[in-house]
């Protein structure tokens, strides 16, 4: 996307008004798409996530308590560790 075609925050946020607040809800601007990520340590399953998009250009958090799974869920989409089973996509890009 050039610097020209960029959207504001404001632009970004206006565009979530209409998206259902519900998990899972299609984003209209998704830059980062998540399904059926999962990550099992032995009989332990640290992550179980069906389906996330995040929003391009809006701030973005991943909240739970300790243990939740955060942490690996991070290093899955970053690829320092590696899913049992699921796909994702960044700015449309399989990864």
């Amino acid at each position: 996307m050039s610097n020209a075609t960029k959207k504001t925050a404001a632009e970004a946020r206006a565009e979530l008004k209409t998206v259902a607040q519900t998990p899972g809800a299609a984003k209209p601007d998704a830059i980062l798409v998540v399904d059926n990520v999962v990550r099992d340590f032995g009989g332990n399953r640290a992550v179980d996530v069906d389906h996330l998009e995040v929003q391009r250009g809006v701030i973005t958090a991943l909240i739970g308590p300790n243990g939740a799974g955060k942490t690996t869920f991070f290093n899955l989409l970053t690829g320092f560790d590696k899913p049992n089973t699921g796909s994702w996509t960044y700015e449309g890009k399989n990864l």
